[in-house]
């Protein structure tokens, strides 16, 4: 596996990749001993990702897919491809996002929301409560940064 640190406006952030796809992208905080047992190195996975970081950061992000490969199940990924449709400076309840996919197992939702392994770049920022903000695995400063950062709040 390889590894990386990436500062954000967020905080320091892991990236990680697998045989050329990305498998994490998240707080360092979930992972500090990595940097120290991985190969702390780039390649086309994370320098990927290093590009679209850096354009959503500038208020340009692109669309992306998942990676094929992602430790996921069936039911995560069924998740994160209806949220790669909100668009950026949109949100989405947890009940919308739930008759989108046809589901209404809230808590199985929030489940695979706090499961994300490539946070920002899936968006479960952008899923709130119906009364709030709701939760974020990152801390929900961060949720309120990046929302604020797209417009959305």
């Amino acid at each position: 596996m390889n590894v990386y640190p990436y500062d954000s406006p967020i905080g320091r952030l892991l990236l990680a990749s697998l045989d050329g796809e990305l498998t994490f992208l998240g707080p360092l905080s979930f992972h500090p001993d990595w940097l120290e047992a991985e190969a702390v190195q780039k390649d086309s996975a994370i320098e990927s990702a290093i590009d679209w970081l850096d354009a959503y950061f500038r208020g340009k992000p692109y669309p992306i897919s998942i990676p094929e490969h992602l430790p996921i199940t069936s039911f995560q990924r069924k998740v994160y491809e209806a949220l790669l449709t909100v668009p950026y400076g949109s949100t989405i309840t947890y009940s919308e996002l739930g008759k989108l996919i046809g589901s209404k197992g809230y808590r199985a939702i929030g489940n695979a929301l706090h499961h994300n392994p490539l946070l920002i770049m899936i968006p479960c920022h952008r899923v709130i409560g119906k009364n709030g903000l709701g939760g974020y695995a990152a801390g929900i400063d961060n949720k309120r940064y990046l929302l604020t950062h797209e417009g959305s709040l």
